[in-house]
């Protein structure tokens, strides 16, 4: 009975033994797993960080170009103000003229 009671008892370590390391090898996987994911989420923070500062200088350069733009519509309006006044000057010069 006491050669029963042991096989018993080994036939079980063995099992536990073995329930144990497959245990050992999940938690391994899933720590590699989890090293995977953070090292992705280091490298998408990055890529944010990037993206974030390629947006804000893109930002920075239509502001720019919209000012520009805004001062070069004032310049045509000036300088067809100043031809205006050009071509009253001729057209009164060519009425004495006349």
């Amino acid at each position: 009975m006491k050669d029963f009671e042991i096989e018993t008892m080994r036939v079980k370590a063995n099992e536990e033994h073995e329930k144990c390391l497959t245990i050992e090898k999940e938690l391994l996987t899933l720590k590699s797993q989890a090293a995977d994911v953070e090292a992705e989420k280091a490298k998408l923070g990055k890529q944010i960080r990037e993206l974030r500062a390629d947006l804000i200088n893109a930002q920075d350069k239509v502001a720019q170009k919209k000012f520009k733009i805004e001062q070069l519509k004032k310049e045509i309006v000036s300088r067809g103000e100043i031809d205006k006044v050009r071509q009253e000057k001729v057209d009164a010069l060519q009425s004495k003229c006349k």
